[in-house]
């Protein structure tokens, strides 16, 4: 039985996370562990070998043949873009960041949702899937932007939310932490509960019911995280249930 009011009960289970999760952490916080020290690796740290990086080829004949093989696979339904884009809304100055235009009155989300339909377009494919991960800070800010611009032209029905979890914070003697409201101060506790809520949504099922088999992850704000032909082809052929796109 959980000792947390019902209401901030509610709001952190409705939300996906187990109640129990959020009290272990507030405990092992009032006991005074080191999370500091938890978090450390205590495996073996090794820089990566040649094998297992694989660069871009220069040769143009096998950089068409990625790139027909990632068009294929767009054609095909195969892949789609997961958008982070959660969080508490605090940042550039308090604005939504996926809403705030960038030039010429294109805001991140819109440069991103542009740029899957150009590369849809020269694929000859219909615009890839994308799931967008909101917050309850930031969903309904979205999906008004998104409204206001006609979807940036991008198919709506091909547009799929899901929203991030959603926990409370703690003081460090473990009580509720309170806003200048006197509310709960809640908070989305960042994306690395994507993979979790992807699945929980229902939304991970629903695409690969549909034929989707990769999908490009990239926060909203990373505009030259470009849904590459060529990059998915390299994906497409490899064994690999990851691929990470790195620069020199």
């Amino acid at each position: 039985m959980s000792n947390l009011p019902k209401e901030i009960c509610t709001v952190i289970e409705d939300n996906g996370l187990p109640v129990s999760v959020v009290e272990g952490l507030r405990d092992r916080l009032v006991v005074g562990e080191d999370f500091d020290a938890a978090n450390l690796i205590s495996g073996v740290l090794r820089k990566p070998s040649q094998e297992d990086v694989a660069r871009i080829p220069e040769d143009s004949g096998h950089l068409r043949t990625l790139k027909e093989a990632g068009e294929n696979a767009l054609r095909a339904g195969g892949a789609g873009l997961l958008i982070l884009n959660g969080g508490m809304a605090t940042r550039f100055g308090g604005s939504v960041k996926g809403a705030v235009e960038v030039a010429d009155g294109m805001s991140f989300l819109g440069f991103k949702l542009r740029d899957a339909l150009r590369v849809a377009a020269h694929a000859d494919s219909p615009p890839p899937i994308v799931i967008l991960m909101n917050s309850i800070a930031t969903s309904g800010p979205t999906k008004a932007h998104l409204e206001a611009n006609d979807y940036f032209g991008y198919p709506q029905d091909r547009i799929w939310m899901m929203n991030q979890c959603w926990s409370v914070r703690f003081n460090p003697d473990g009580s509720v932490a309170l806003g200048v409201d006197g509310r709960p101060s809640y908070y989305g506790p960042g994306h690395g509960d994507v993979v979790h809520c992807l699945r929980a949504s229902g939304l991970l099922h629903r695409f690969m019911e549909q034929g989707g088999r990769r999908l490009l992850l990239s926060n909203v704000d990373n505009i030259v995280a470009s849904l590459d032909p060529v990059l998915l082809g390299m994906h497409c052929g490899m064994d690999e249930n990851i691929l990470v796109e790195v620069v020199d």
